[in-house]
Parts: C-alpha cells; sequence; structure tokens
C-alpha cells in the first residue's frame, strides 16, 4: 500500500542559533523562536517525504515479486542460471524428475515399492519391474546365480514393452564373482535370454603378442624383471634370475590348473622367440628356463638345452597363476556390526539383543563353505612329495595295483597317465579324487597327508 506525503512545512523557517551550543541544547528558561520551529518542522517534512519516494521504488510484499521491473535482470543479479525458468518432468526443456525415463524409479530403486527387488522382486519377472535404475540386495530372489555371493548390486533395465528388455546387473560388494552381466528378452511371448559377461581390465590381460586373455594373477616375466597386475601383487611375488635364460618367481600360488598358464611372445609369422621349460619345485618356486629353438627328429620344435638365451628385449612371457583362496566368510558388509563395533561373524550371521546368532541350517552351510575354502588353499604337491607321501604311508603299492585295475579301458588309461606323468598335483582335481576313491581314503585322512606332504 503506498505512503502519503507530508505537506512541506513553513518554507520560510530559519535555524535561529544565536548563543546556543548545540551539542548542549537549549539551556533552561529559554524558548525558541518561532522560526526555528518553523525551520523544524519543515526539514522533518522534506526528509520524511524524501524517505517515502524511496520506499516508493522497493518491491511490494503483496505484489510477490510482480512488481519486478525487469525479472530477467532480476533472476541475473541473484546468480540463478536458466533453469531457474524451467519446469520439472519428462518433456524436452523440463527439468527432469525422478522416474522420468526409469532413473531412480521405484520399481527398480525404491526399497518401499512391493515390486522393488530389495522386497523380493524378482529377475525374471521383468515386465513387472518398471524400466530404469536403481539397486537390489541379498534379498532378491532369481538374481543371476554368478551374484550369489553378492550382498548388493546395481541393475540396470530398459522395459520397452513386450517389443524388447534388456538388464544389465553388476555387483557391488563381496562377490566371487565380480563380473558385469547382461541379458535381453525380445517378442510377444518373451523370456529372458543367458546371462553374458562384460570381459574387461579385471577378467582380461593383453598378452606380449596383443591377444586378449582369460585373466586372473598375471605376471609378465621379462629378462631383468617381473611386472604384477593387480591380483598378483597380492602374492608378495620375488624375481630372481640365476643365469642366461634361468629365472626364479618365488612366493606365488603357482602356474593355473585352469585354462591357459604360459603365453610366449611370436614374432610376425607365429614363431616364438625361445623355448621354454618350466617347473614348480619343491618349495613352490616356478623354475622359468629359455632355450634356443630347435626341431626334433619328427619336425617339432623343442629347446636346445645345450643353448640357453634370455628373453627377448623388451618382450615378456606371460604367466598365468592360481588366484588367492577367497575368505567366504568374512562378514559380507562391515557396516552391518553390534553395539560394540564388531563385524558379523559371517554372511549367515544376524543380530538379536545384541548378541550374533545363526540357525543350525545356515551353521552347516557356512562348514562346508570353510571347508571347501580350506581344501582350495592347500598347496599343490610335487611328484616326489606326492609319492613320498603314499610310500610313508604305505599306500605306493596299493595305488599302483589299484590303479591297474580300474576296469574301464579309458578311464584306466587316463589316471595311469596322470599319476605316472603329473609333475604335480592338486588336491581338487578329478584324478586326485579319483585315486583317493580307489584307497578308501576319507577326506580328513587325505588331508592329514596332504598337510603331512607340504612338509616333506
Amino acid at each position: 500500500m503506498a505512503i502519503n506525503k507530508l505537506p512541506e512545512f513553513a518554507k520560510d523557517g530559519q535555524k535561529n542559533t544565536d548563543d546556543l551550543v548545540l551539542t548542549d541544547g537549549f539551556p533552561v528558561l529559554k524558548k525558541p523562536a518561532r522560526q526555528w520551529f518553523n525551520w523544524l518542522f519543515n526539514s522533518l517534512s522534506l526528509k520524511t517525504n524524501e524517505i517515502i519516494d524511496e520506499v516508493d521504488t522497493k518491491l511490494a510484499k503483496s505484489s510477490n515479486l510482480s512488481d519486478l521491473t525487469n525479472a530477467a535482470s532480476a533472476r541475473n543479479n541473484l546468480g540463478l542460471g536458466t533453469a531457474a525458468t524451467l519446469n520439472a518432468g519428462s518433456l524436452n526443456g523440463q527439468v527432469m524428475l525422478r522416474g522420468a525415463f526409469g532413473i531412480g524409479n521405484g520399481g527398480v530403486a525404491d526399497t518401499s515399492n512391493v515390486t522393488s527387488l530389495a522386497n523380493g522382486g524378482n529377475f525374471n519377472n521383468y515386465s513387472t519391474i518398471p524400466g530404469g535404475f536403481g539397486v537390489y540386495d541379498s534379498a532378491a530372489i532369481n538374481k543371476p546365480i554368478q551374484f550369489e555371493q553378492a550382498e548388493a548390486g546395481v541393475l540396470i533395465q530398459h522395459n520397452g514393452g513386450w517389443a524388447g528388455f534388456l538388464q544389465i546387473a553388476a555387483p557391488t560388494y563381496h562377490s566371487t564373482d565380480p563380473r558385469i552381466y547382461c541379458r535381453t528378452a525380445r517378442g510377444s511371448s518373451p523370456g529372458l535370454g543367458t546371462w553374458r559377461f562384460f570381459r574387461d581390465s579385471l577378467n582380461t590381460t593383453v598378452d606380449s603378442n596383443g591377444f586378449i586373455k582369460n585373466a586372473s594373477p598375471i605376471v609378465q616375466l621379462f629378462a631383468d624383471k617381473v611386472e604384477m597386475n593387480d591380483e598378483a601383487q597380492q602374492q608378495n611375488i620375488e624375481f630372481e634370475k640365476l643365469g642366461v635364460g634361468d629365472y626364479l618367481v618365488k612366493n606365488s600360488t603357482g602356474l593355473s590348473n585352469d585354462g591357459w598358464y604360459i603365453e610366449q611372445p611370436k614374432d610376425a609369422n607365429g614363431n616364438i622367440y625361445h623355448a621354454v621349460v618350466h617347473e614348480q619345485l619343491e618349495s613352490g618356486d616356478i623354475s622359468i628356463k629359455t632355450y634356443e629353438c630347435k626341431l626334433n627328429e619328427i619336425g617339432q620344435t623343442v629347446a636346445d638345452l645345450e643353448k640357453p638365451i634370455d628373453i627377448k628385449e623388451n618382450r615378456f612371457i606371460s604367466l598365468r597363476l592360481n588366484e588367492l583362496p577367497q575368505d567366504i566368510t568374512a562378514p559380507q558388509n562391515p557396516n552391518i556390526v553390534d553395539n560394540e563395533g564388531n563385524p558379523a561373524p559371517s554372511k549367515y550371521h544376524y543380530l538379536e539383543n545384541n548378541e550374533w546368532k545363526i540357525t543350525a541350517e545356515n551353521e552347516g552351510i557356512l562348514e562346508n563353505e570353510r571347508y571347501a575354502a580350506y581344501q582350495a588353499s592347500l598347496r599343490p604337491l610335487t611328484r616326489r612329495q606326492f609319492k613320498l607321501t603314499l610310500l610313508e604311508n604305505g599306500l605306493l603299492d596299493q595305488i599302483e595295483n589299484s590303479i591297474s585295475a580300474i576296469g574301464d579301458d579309458q578311464t584306466r588309461a587316463r589316471i595311469q597317465i596322470e599319476y605316472t606323468e603329473a609333475t604335480e598335483f592338486h588336491r581338487m582335481s578329478d584324478s586326485v579324487m579319483y585315486m583317493c576313491q580307489l584307497l578308501n581314503l576319507t577326506d580328513d585322512q587325505v588331508d592329514q597327508m596332504w598337510e603331512q606332504a607340504l612338509t616333506l
């Protein structure tokens, strides 16, 4: 509301300050002349009207900023960008809302939504899960079997109606398989296809010839050093050069017994630069020796043991190692703790009255997992260790006779080759398990003998 101005008062008033000290004011019994009052009221009216004029240029509260002279200039002066004038929504030119285009959609990310994976939602019931980006937790059923060890993960789903679906899922914590997977569906009677995993820097490596290969712990063996990927660096590996073309890789888990384990550099025609002779020593060290190549009597390339050579300059031999055993009994989430800050003893434990508890069924499952982890952690035996242990336990003749007595010709031949030709024996390999059955040994007996053998 506008403020009315005051009439100007006594224009001809004069300020009479004769015989006055302004800082002291009028003395007792001395009254100001009328001209003084004229001047005073005139000055007050002028100054009040000046204030009214200034107030009239300000915004009126009741106008709710509609009385701005230039709204664009005002926004600019306040530092507001162009988004200040945009509406929220999912149309072009609007600020995107949560759920627009499925980003953060409740069907995937909101745990209060009944279709949420975190509330028992089903990866396979994809038509009930809106497209979007969100999370799932360990309660979600029918998630990729690879993620059973994962407590939580990320799911991206495009829901194109019955015409097509795309799911991309990845675990975010303590998974035995950290790979990213995807699968698709299409058609009027859809069925999601097989989960396919992405190859990335975690599960592949590039060898010295530029080819992509399955990875795990990888050691690149040069003539004067080794270089390791992140997984290999967890094994405290040491390198030692004993002579020309004679190398030791120490403190490792040994060459991988699953898939490839040695890859050599080659020239443009696919010819190897040197022949390799490898051996896992009784100490567990890996011996790698390189020689010049020669042809044997049937035209095969073999090592010329009289001519050792160093690995070619600026090239390397790729060694793929066994992975370190995983501690599957560690807490799935260290943030889940009791009142004293102690984490859960395992992923199967739950907290009740500040005490960790576990069901009898899950305790059995946990014990089986612990035993499997223990078996996987046992180092392989050299041929010498394996046979000496059989001898010391009175089983050497028995195993050889038992192998000879196998009825199936192919099985007998395979086990005979494994027994006589293998340079090392792995606790959980099919051939070792078969031989243990031939000897009627229990798991506990085999474990005790295995630990005994590792000391020989």
